[in-house]
């Protein structure tokens, strides 16, 4: 989509409906991104501050790799199925990081250093519409949901995270950048 285009919505539960709006000034992506599913992590400049209130706040940044056997809350609007309807109230679920072993031997070849993958077996997980959504450990930003292995939701087969821990330096580099140019 063009930058003109992108909005971050917040404040609500209800996906369009009662929240806000801040339009998007830029995006910074990770420079190894290469548009598939590794590096798969950006920075989002917005227009202007974000309003807080009761419904809105901000958590705090992950500075250390996620752990093993962790339980994370991950949260998003997606679907239940890859051929269901995306949901209009956000939806949550409690998974536990496996163990950096069993992520990689899920992985596979598209394992890298700077992943947690997160264990659906019991069901819950990202689907279609979630990726690039949150995982928070004890109120703090630690993951960024990137796909699911297989490419297949509710297979029980594990969400693969981008560990915002391990990319801090990179993040905070852009952070203290001098910001963008308003278009």
């Amino acid at each position: 989509l063009p930058l003109e285009q992108l909005n971050v919505f917040y404040g609500s539960e209800k996906l369009f409906s009662n929240g806000r709006y801040n339009r998007v000034k830029t995006v910074h992506f990770h420079e190894q991104y290469d548009h598939g599913t590794k590096y798969d992590l950006a920075v989002v400049e917005v227009k202007r501050k974000f309003d807080l209130t009761s419904a809105s706040r901000p958590v705090e940044f992950g500075q250390e790799a996620f752990g093993e056997n962790l339980l994370a809350t991950v949260t998003g609007y997606g679907r239940n199925t890859v051929e269901g309807n995306m949901a209009f109230r956000l939806k949550y679920a409690q998974l536990t990081s496996l163990p950096d072993s069993q992520c990689r031997e899920a992985m596979g070849e598209d394992y890298y250093e700077g992943v947690f993958c997160l264990d659906t077996s019991a069901g819950a997980g990202f689907c279609l519409g979630d990726y690039g959504g949150p995982a928070v450990f004890e109120d703090r930003l630690v993951g960024v949901g990137s796909y699911t292995v297989g490419g297949k939701c509710e297979a029980g087969l594990p969400d693969v995270f981008v560990d915002v821990g391990h990319f801090s330096e990179w993040v905070q580099s852009v952070l203290e950048a001098e910001p963008a140019e308003t278009q």
